[in-house]
C-alpha cells in the first residue's frame, strides 16, 4: 500500500509540474518509433492526443524542413552516447499554420538485453515568446546601429566637404592672415570631427561593436601627425607643443590598429594641452624592456582624483564652471575601454599645480622588425611624379565631393574622369578601361556596393581597384563592402595626404 501510494503521489506530482511550467512529455521507443505524447504537448500544436497516430510521424511531419537535419544530428550524438543528454531547438507547425519554438529535451533511460535503446523519454518547451523577445531585441539593435550610422554619414559628410575645400584653398593662399583664419576654422572642425568620433565609439563600446584593424607602422610618424594636427592649437595657448623620441626610426615599427592608437594618443595630447594654461606639453617615446612608452607630459593643472576622469560624462570645466563646458567627458573613458581592448597599459602621475604624464605602454609583442615591415609601412615616402599614367573614375552624386577629389589628384599624373550617379559611372566603364574606381556609399538609386557588384559581374571591364568612400563608420560597412568586391574603404573626412597614401598603394601592389 505505501508504494501505492507513493507512486501515485509522483504521478501527480510530475502532472502539476508539466502543467506548471507548461511542459509536454513524450516517450519514444526508437526500435518501433512507437511514442507516447501527452495533452500538453498536443495543445502546444493546436491538437488534441486524439489526433495524433502515436508515432514518430507526428512529430517529424511537423518540424521545420531547414531544422530537421541538425535535429536528427542531435538525436544520433546522443543515442551514441557523444553527448549526455538530447537537446535541440527546432520549430514545428501549429494546426493553424504559425510556427512554434520548440526547446526538445531528453535522455535514453533504458536498454535492451543487446544495449539498444528501447526507451527515449523528454520533454517540449514553448520558448516562441523567448525567440519573439530575442527577434525584438536584435531589431532594436539593428536599427540603433542603423541610427548611429546614418548619424555619422550625416555629420562627417558635411565636415569632408568643409574640411577638404578648406584645406585645397590654404594651398593657394599666401596672404598670412587669411591662412591663419582658414587654419582656425580648420581646427575647428577637425575639433568637432573628434568629438562626433567620441560619441559614435561610445555607441559602439556599449555595444561591444568596435572591430580592430591590426597593420603595420611607424609609430615615430603617427607622433609626428599628431603634434602637425595640435600645433596650432599649442600656438594659440602659448604652450609649445615638443616630441622626442629615444628609440631610432627602424625601432618604431609596430603592429596594432593604427587608427584606434591614434585616436588614444590624440585624447590624451588634445586633454594636456586643454588642462594647460601656461608652459609646455611633451610627447616622449621610450623603451624599458623591449615594451615602447609612449608619455604625454604637461605642465598643467593636475588631477585631483585620477579614477574619476575615466568615469563617462566627466569633465573638469563642468565640475568647475557649469557655464563654460567644451567637452563631452567621453574621451578618457573610450581611450581606457580601447587600451584594454588593444592589449595595451596606461600609467597616470599627476601633481596638482604641477601637471601630469599618461604614460601608454606597448608590449614588446607588438613590435616589428624593420627591414621586413618597412616596404608595407606609413613611412614610405610617396613620389607622386614616378606614379604610372593610371586612370581613376571618380564617382559622386554631390558634385562638391568630386570637384574636392579631382583637385586632391590635380597635381598627380594621374588621368581623372568624374562621374554623377552609378548609371553615368557604368557608361564611361562601357567606353573606356579604369585602374583605380573611388565611389561614393551613398547614391540615389544605385550606390556604391550595387555599382560594385555591377562592376565585378561584368566579364567585358578590366577589372579595376574599387574603392569605396563614406562617412558611415567602417566597422558597420566593411563586411558588406568585401562581399561586393570592393578592395579598400576610405573614410570621410580624409584629406589629400590620405587619398594619395591609398591610391599609392593600389598603384604599387
Amino acid at each position: 500500500m505505501p508504494n501505492t501510494l507513493d507512486q501515485t503521489y509522483s504521478q501527480e506530482r510530475l502532472k502539476l509540474v508539466l502543467d506548471s511550467t507548461r511542459l509536454g512529455m513524450w516517450d519514444w521507443n526508437p526500435q518501433t518509433n512507437e511514442v507516447l505524447f501527452d495533452q500538453n504537448w498536443a495543445t502546444m500544436l493546436g491538437v488534441t492526443v486524439d489526433d495524433l497516430t502515436m508515432t514518430l510521424d507526428d512529430w517529424s511531419s511537423r518540424v521545420h524542413p531547414d531544422d530537421m537535419e541538425k535535429c536528427f544530428q542531435d538525436i544520433q550524438a546522443h543515442l551514441t552516447g557523444e553527448t549526455d543528454f538530447y537537446e535541440n531547438l527546432h520549430r514545428m507547425r501549429h494546426a493553424d499554420g504559425h510556427w512554434v519554438y520548440i526547446l526538445d529535451r531528453g535522455r535514453v533511460v533504458e536498454h535492451d538485453e543487446n544495449g539498444n535503446p528501447v526507451r527515449f523519454t523528454g520533454t517540449h518547451a514553448d520558448v516562441t515568446p523567448l525567440k519573439n523577445a530575442e527577434f525584438q531585441a536584435s531589431l532594436a539593435v539593428k536599427s540603433k546601429e542603423r541610427f548611429f550610422s546614418a548619424m555619422s554619414h550625416e555629420l562627417r559628410a558635411p565636415l569632408h566637404a568643409m574640411l577638404g575645400i578648406v584645406e585645397q584653398v590654404q594651398k593657394q593662399l599666401t596672404e598670412p592672415n587669411l591662412k591663419h583664419k582658414l587654419h582656425t576654422v580648420q581646427d575647428s572642425g577637425r575639433h568637432l570631427m573628434l568629438l562626433i568620433k567620441d560619441i559614435l565609439d561610445s555607441a559602439q563600446l556599449q555595444q561591444n561593436a568596435i572591430t580592430l584593424r591590426p597593420e603595420t607602422f611607424n609609430l615615430g610618424e603617427v607622433i609626428k601627425s599628431i603634434q602637425n594636427l595640435f600645433e596650432f592649437r599649442a600656438t594659440e595657448k602659448d604652450i609649445q607643443l615638443t616630441t622626442e623620441i629615444s628609440p631610432t626610426e627602424t625601432a618604431l615599427f609596430i603592429e596594432t590598429d593604427q587608427s584606434r592608437l591614434s585616436q588614444i594618443l590624440i585624447n590624451l595630447v588634445s586633454n594636456a594641452i586643454k588642462y594647460t594654461d601656461a608652459g609646455q606639453v611633451c610627447v616622449r617615446v621610450t623603451e624599458d624592456d623591449s615594451n615602447l612608452i609612449v608619455s604625454v607630459k604637461d605642465t598643467g593643472r593636475g588631477i585631483e582624483n585620477i579614477d574619476a576622469i575615466f568615469q563617462p560624462f566627466f569633465t573638469k570645466d563642468f565640475q568647475d564652471r557649469l557655464d563654460d563646458a567644451h567637452s563631452t567627458g567621453l574621451g578618457l573613458t573610450i581611450t581606457k575601454e580601447l587600451i584594454e581592448i588593444m592589449g595595451l597599459k596606461l600609467n597616470v602621475k599627476s601633481t596638482l599645480g604641477e601637471g601630469s604624464v599618461f604614460s601608454l605602454y606597448i608590449p614588446a609583442r607588438f613590435r616589428r622588425d624593420a627591414e621586413k615591415t618597412h616596404k608595407n609601412a606609413h613611412a614610405e615616402e610617396i613620389d607622386i611624379q614616378h606614379w604610372p599614367n593610371a586612370s581613376v573614375l571618380v564617382v559622386d552624386d554631390t558634385p562638391v565631393n568630386t570637384e574636392l577629389v579631382s583637385m586632391m589628384l590635380e597635381e598627380t599624373p594621374l588621368n581623372v574622369e568624374t562621374a554623377a550617379n552609378a548609371k553615368d559611372a557604368l557608361a564611361k566603364l562601357d567606353q573606356q578601361t579604369f585602374d583605380i574606381v573611388v565611389s561614393d556609399l551613398h547614391m540615389p538609386e544605385c550606390g556604391g556596393l550595387a555599382l560594385s557588384k555591377q562592376i565585378r559581374s561584368n566579364a567585358q571591364y578590366q577589372q579595376p581597384v574599387i574603392i569605396i568612400a563614406s562617412a558611415d563608420a567602417y566597422n558597420d560597412i566593411w563586411a558588406y563592402c568585401e562581399k561586393a568586391g570592393v578592395n579598400d574603404y576610405l573614410e570621410k573626412p580624409f584629406d589629400e595626404n590620405q587619398l594619395l597614401n591609398m591610391i599609392h598603394k593600389h598603384l604599387h601592389k
